[in-house]
């Protein structure tokens, strides 16, 4: 394959660490920064520093960019960790709602189940006392994407950047909430409030999305794959 032709795939490959990068660590990173230099906007500095920006020229404005994407950058993955510490470990969604969403009985096995231990040669476990063990099988089912179909790869990956954003969103608003607690900047303590409330609601929203996508797009992969052997064995027999 000439280096042309490669070039889709190669985009579609870069796709996906974009998406995270961007959602998870970037935009989370801005939105504490931002949150700091509002609340110390009146300190002598802060003003000393607006003054030096405004005489900048073009050049200094470029590597002031470069700078600020990657300090947004850090910040982000910082608070991601933070979170991810912090944060309960209980996944809002079991293997008995993914059986009531793939629509079969309390007895019999799930398509999505079947195609669990057809790919991986192990079940579900339902009498598993782990909190995050949905969690660990849905990472299973990401790598299966992943070595298979860069597009469903990328379905997953911004997922998971979504995931991402809310929880580091969270703990960015929480900790600016302190802050300006401490600062008595009361208006920006409700705000702050409201923002930790509504990412903590969309966190436990995300979280359960990503195990069922998860597992979705697996089964879309696998059934794809079944019908495609399914299909070169008939032509073979004719």
């Amino acid at each position: 394959m000439s280096e042309l032709e490669s070039l889709p795939e190669k985009v579609v490959s870069v796709v996906p660490y974009f998406f995270y990068d961007l959602f998870g660590r970037i935009l989370p990173g801005l939105f504490f920064l931002c949150g700091v230099f509002l609340a110390w906007r009146h300190s002598s500095r802060f003003q000393c520093f607006l003054g030096q920006a405004e005489r900048a020229r073009t050049a200094e404005w470029v590597i002031g960019g470069v700078i600020l994407v990657a300090g947004c950058f850090l910040l982000g993955f910082l608070l991601s960790t933070v979170s991810r510490a912090l944060w309960v470990p209980r996944i809002p969604v079991s293997l008995a709602t993914l059986r009531d969403q793939f629509g079969s009985s309390a007895t019999a096995e799930s398509s999505v189940e079947t195609a669990f231990r057809g790919h991986f040669g192990f079940r579900l476990d339902h009498s598993t006392k782990k909190k995050t063990y949905l969690a660990f099988c849905s990472r299973l089912c990401h790598l299966a994407v992943a070595s298979r179909h860069a597009a469903l790869y990328s379905v997953c990956m911004r997922v998971d950047s979504e995931e991402l954003l809310s929880r580091s969103l969270c703990a960015a608003s929480v900790i600016l909430l302190l802050v300006s607690a401490v600062l008595g900047q009361w208006i920006a303590c409700f705000a702050y409030a409201v923002m930790a409330l509504l990412s903590f609601l969309s966190d436990r929203y995300y979280r359960a999305k990503v195990i069922r996508e998860k597992f979705q797009i697996f089964l879309v992969l696998f059934r794809t794959e079944a019908s495609s052997k399914d299909i070169g064995h008939a032509g073979a027999d004719r």
